[in-house]
């Protein structure tokens, strides 16, 4: 190292000293790199703000599925006399026409428009993980919405589904109808499963599983449902289960 670049560094070191103890703000033997901070734009931006803010992202997706199916409800310009909530791992969805006409036999016109008329929301989800991971993704949301909103009070599920819905902390979502019918074996606490039933045979739904059953939801959990309409699906739901149960042992 040569005299010129030995009094260089020295000159250096000096100048960082002085800078360390604020003798100095800046010397022009030392520069201060800056790190330029990249602009981000369009998609990049868009991306960059949902890694940030995950948790609040997917809390504003949710509430704006829940609302959306309270504005959908409120906007149809048809009310079913009884809502259904049909979800299962299996694809059953080619049945519910005849499943819908097998469970207006047991319904009343509770809208007096002089009609019987049960909707059903059908939702598979594919809980083995080989299907299509968006397809999933959106029943998976409109499964949630559906529960939040508490319209449909009367379910069809399969044990998998209804696994899926209790979660890790084993909540139920069904109500406990053993009490209601005591000396009926067809009803556990699960509910009334569906194979080999009256109902399915009226639904030529010969595919049924063993696993499948019928269900009324607990009429005191839904986040975004009024307590009032709350208890008239309710009611609805739990004559309709009453009348198809006791069907099956008439």
């Amino acid at each position: 190292m040569d005299r010129n670049e030995q009094d260089r560094i020295r000159q250096e070191k000096i100048e960082l000293i002085k800078l360390k103890q604020g003798l100095i703000e800046e010397s022009d033997l030392i520069k201060e790199e800056k790190q330029e901070i990249e602009e981000l734009k369009g998609f990049k931006r868009v991306k960059n703000y949902i890694y940030h803010n995950k948790p609040f992202v997917l809390l504003g997706v949710f509430f704006v599925v829940v609302f959306g199916y309270m504005l959908y409800d409120m906007l149809s310009a048809e009310k079913p006399d009884l809502r259904v909530l049909f979800a299962t791992s299996e694809n059953y969805n080619m049945k519910m026409p005849l499943i819908e006409e097998a469970i207006e036999h047991y319904v009343e016109d509770y809208n007096g428009n002089g009609k019987v008329h049960v909707d059903i929301l059908y939702i598979q989800l594919d809980l083995e993980g080989g299907g299509n991971p968006d397809y999933f993704a959106a029943n998976q949301t409109k499964l949630i919405g559906e529960l939040a909103v508490g319209k449909s009070m009367l379910l069809i599920l399969d044990d998998t589904v209804a696994e899926y819905i209790r979660g890790e902390d084993n909540y139920s979502i069904m109500a406990d109808l053993t009490e209601m019918f005591p000396d009926n074996d067809l009803v556990t606490k699960e509910g009334f499963y569906l194979k080999d039933s009256k109902l399915a045979k009226l639904a030529k739904w010969e595919s049924v599983t063993d696993e499948v059953f019928l269900a009324v939801r607990r009429g005191d959990e839904a986040l975004a449902a009024t307590e009032k309409g709350m208890e008239e699906n309710y009611k609805k739901a739990l004559e309709t289960f009453e009348k198809i149960v006791n069907d099956e042992t008439n």
